[in-house]
């Protein structure tokens, strides 16, 4: 960060020397250049602090969410709930839930890092297990309750997705 300022500077005062008159001092030219270095330097420090910011949630994120979301989420509901049959494998589902227990557990690091982001994702994956119970205790409305998970799912990926890019 220190030679992204200092080459700032030295290109500023260049310019300011290759385009002034020598003879005559500028004091325009000469207050544009310090606002011009001020400028420059806020932004470094700025961009600087945001990409610090963004790499610590990418890397909580893959500490904590990745493989959760990406590989194991996707296989759970694969794995317990045949849509073409529309039956539902008790043994499966039970690991589902148990998964979903696990990751609310694994996302409190969350709660003291970002509260809303933490009740935003964990009343989607409240609403993912009771739509879970609901699917093995009604057999009716088969369809409408898995849709309804799957929309639930999808809200938790674009939650992740919000809090990661914002």
């Amino acid at each position: 960060m220190e030679e992204i300022i200092r080459t700032t500077i030295t290109t500023t005062i260049n310019e300011v020397i290759e385009h002034s008159n020598l003879f005559c001092f500028d004091w325009a030219t000469l207050v544009l250049s310090i606002i011009a270095i001020i400028i420059s330097i806020w932004s470094v420090i700025w961009t600087v602090n945001r990409t610090n910011k963004s790499s610590y949630k990418n890397n909580l994120y893959d500490d904590v969410l990745k493989v959760q979301l990406h590989k194991e989420l996707p296989s759970f509901i694969q794995r317990s709930i045949d849509l073409n049959s529309k039956s539902i494998n008790d043994e499966e589902i039970d690991k589902f839930q148990e998964f979903l227990r696990k990751l609310r557990v694994d996302l409190l690091v969350f709660k003291y890092i970002d509260n809303k982001f933490y009740e935003e994702i964990d009343n989607i994956i409240l609403k993912i297990e009771d739509n879970i119970v609901l699917i093995v205790n009604k057999k009716e409305n088969f369809d409408k309750r898995y849709e309804e998970l799957v929309c639930q799912v999808k809200k938790l990926y674009k939650c992740v997705e919000k809090y990661l890019f914002k």
